[in-house]
């Protein structure tokens, strides 16, 4: 059959379709977004130790009205739930058992700025860095919820780059690599500022990197 383990998640999941991005966080639940209503992605919920009702399903189109696509559920170091996507930032509170945005802010100056936030990934630090779209890359601290925004000069052109950040990659020594589209790979001490980046075996042609 299609559970020859026997996991209750799945016989109990049964009737959500179009089931994508999984995820087991440190507590033991099941977390993955559907499509089911075919307008929008919900985000399943199932908890084997609940002792109501195991399955729950959240949205977060009431809050952000409008299109939006989720790439991904990250979980962090103190067990944070994340969503990552196209005009998605969000984190689960769980005090209040609801998904709350991280809001684009383009006024302010001290926020994120962010169409699509394409990828997520926490450093020893505990700070969290985001790649977005096209407004570059973002450092925070989940705790103090402040931004650090980092920007990029095409090593080619000598001019601000303008593709987006794709990937990210802390080495031992604690240097951040970043990967962009067409702007070259980028090095960064945990300060933040950039530094030769030397390695013979990459091209130093713009290419697409992640």
């Amino acid at each position: 059959g299609h559970n020859v383990e026997k996991e209750t998640a799945v016989d109990s999941l049964q009737l959500k379709q179009g089931m994508i991005h999984f995820h087991f966080d440190k507590r033991g639940r099941f977390w993955g977004v559907s499509w089911i209503t075919g307008h929008y992605p919900n985000i399943i919920r199932y908890d084997e130790r609940e002792k109501g009702r195991k399955i729950q399903s959240y949205e977060i189109l009431t809050k952000l009205r409008s299109y939006h696509e989720i790439s991904s559920v990250v979980e962090d170091k103190s067990g944070r739930i994340w969503l990552h996507g196209n005009m998605v930032l969000s984190y689960f509170d769980e005090v209040a058992n609801e998904f709350q945005l991280v809001p684009s802010d383009s006024k302010s100056g001290q926020g994120i700025v962010y169409d699509f936030a394409s990828d997520l990934f926490q450093d020893k630090e505990q700070n969290m860095w985001v790649a977005t779209g096209n407004h570059g890359l973002y450092r925070f601290n989940p705790n103090h919820q402040y931004f650090t925004t980092v920007s990029h000069i095409n090593q080619i052109t000598k001019q601000t780059g303008t593709g987006g950040v794709l990937s990210f990659l802390q080495l031992s020594d604690d240097d951040i690599l970043v990967g962009s589209w067409g702007d070259g790979i980028f090095r960064y001490n945990s300060k933040l500022q950039e530094k030769p980046f030397t390695a013979k075996f990459i091209s130093k042609q713009p290419s697409l990197l992640f």
